[in-house]
């Protein structure tokens, strides 16, 4: 049973957590060579292979470190010299194999279990998505905070530093979700947000003085996601904006994704409240905002969720339902047209850890009523059956039903319930 108040919280996730989510994942440590498997049926039952993709790896070192950083304060129990171990060998592999050589200095998509690099996408190469990257920097860049070990810093900051002139340069690699010509994709602004966030968090535990300069790119990519993608009459977050600003009504620019929107929205809603505290904006602005984001929240759980079967879809047409408006005849518009309707399970942590954020920046009640609402739902359709096995099954058909089918990469990912929960944890002061 979910907890009906809020200071019941605390309690319910570290036990989800300490008897679920974290036993799931120790089991499935590479301790030899470092890193994660991954490659699970959806049910986590049976691991199908021991390739490493890099997405994942770099997601996975972020959460043994801040498992580290929560051990230390209290607020989560674990044996900090077995994580500890398990960070430096993954921390390790990554900087050993991960990245090509130079002059490209980025990270492979895929690798073998023991560091070989493959392609993907065959005739692609091996940098198939800068969102890779992205996850690579915040797992070093979490790494160095919790050990206080500079180099670990100084390659994230490297790997930053390219990924910024290659996104300055159009040299934007995206896949599993190329973004379509012409247009721009708020997943680009919002995975900047909390890479930039993630290096500031580093650097204030250096006393590093780029910690401004990443503040103000920050509120930046906030401000952009807020006003580029911010639809003002209807609220919501427009995924895919045309670069021309004219051509909406195709599906692509008419789609909501729910999940995406919601994420961002905590990741922008942090970055506010740093910004302010640095006073590199007003209380205004900050007001305005934060209430913006609070607002697509709102409105994307209004948008996205399922009337009849409940739950949040993974896309919908920004006037609900199934999207439709005219085809690009674009990679990406197939899966708004083939997987609109499935349940995935980082969507619903995603909304719990952002309802609750919103509930207890505003204090509103609203958002404590639609957090209930997510958790009926997530906690009586996502937690796996087979408590043996434990974990969720994170893969779901519209009517909630198992469904083998890979969404984004085939794997079952460890990062958005654990993180979500470590971070609820957090907010909730344990």
């Amino acid at each position: 049973m979910y907890p009906k108040s809020p200071a019941s919280l605390a309690a319910f996730y570290r036990e989800q957590l300490e008897q679920d989510i974290v036993p799931f994942w120790d089991k499935a440590w590479d301790s030899e060579l470092g890193g994660l498997y991954t490659c699970f049926c959806n049910d986590g039952s049976r691991l199908l292979g021991t390739d490493k993709y890099v997405w994942s790896q770099g997601r996975f070192l972020w959460l043994l470190s801040h498992r580290i950083s929560m051990a230390d304060k209290g607020l989560l129990s674990g044996k900090r010299n077995a994580l500890l171990e398990q960070a430096r060998l993954t921390c390790g592999f990554l900087l050993q194999h991960a990245f090509l050589e130079p002059p490209e200095s980025v990270c492979a998509f895929l690798l073998s279990r023991e560091g070989e690099k493959k392609e993907s996408i065959p005739g692609k190469g091996f940098h198939t998505s800068f969102y890779v990257d992205c996850f690579v920097i915040l797992g070093l860049a979490e790494y160095a905070r919790v050990t206080g070990l500079a180099a670990p810093l100084e390659h994230a900051f490297a790997l930053y530093q390219r990924t910024m002139t290659d996104i300055e340069a159009g040299r934007v690699v995206s896949e599993p979700y190329p973004i379509p010509p012409g247009c721009v994709s708020q997943s680009v602004p919002m995975i900047l947000c909390d890479v930039s966030y993630g290096l500031a968090q580093a650097c204030a535990a250096f006393s590093d003085q780029r910690q401004m300069r990443l503040l103000t790119e920050i509120l930046n990519f906030a401000r952009t996601i807020l006003t580029t993608h911010y639809d003002q009459e209807r609220g919501f977050l427009r995924e895919i904006v045309p670069l021309d600003g004219n051509d909406m009504d195709t599906l692509v620019a008419r789609h909501v994704n729910p999940g995406h929107a919601i994420e961002s929205m905590w990741f922008c809603g942090r970055a506010v409240q740093a910004a302010e505290v640095a006073g590199l904006l007003s209380a205004q602005e900050a007001r305005e905002l934060s209430h913006r984001a609070a607002l697509v929240v709102e409105r994307s759980i209004a948008i996205g969720w399922d009337a009849v079967y409940g739950g949040l879809l993974r896309f919908c047409d920004r006037e609900g339902g199934p999207p439709r408006g005219r085809l690009l005849d674009c990679p990406y518009e197939r899966q708004l047209v083939d997987t609109w309707d499935a349940k995935l399970w980082w969507v619903h942590s995603e909304a719990l850890y952002s309802t609750l954020f919103c509930y207890t920046a505003t204090g509103e009640s609203r958002f404590w009523e639609l957090h209930q609402m997510v958790a009926d739902y997530t906690f009586s359709t996502f937690p796996n059956p087979n408590r043996e096995v434990g974990e969720w099954v994170q893969i779901r058909d519209r009517q909630g039903e198992p469904m083998e089918r890979v969404m984004a990469l085939p794997v079952k990912d460890p990062y958005h319930i654990m993180r979500d929960f470590l971070l609820m944890l957090e907010l909730l002061g344990g």
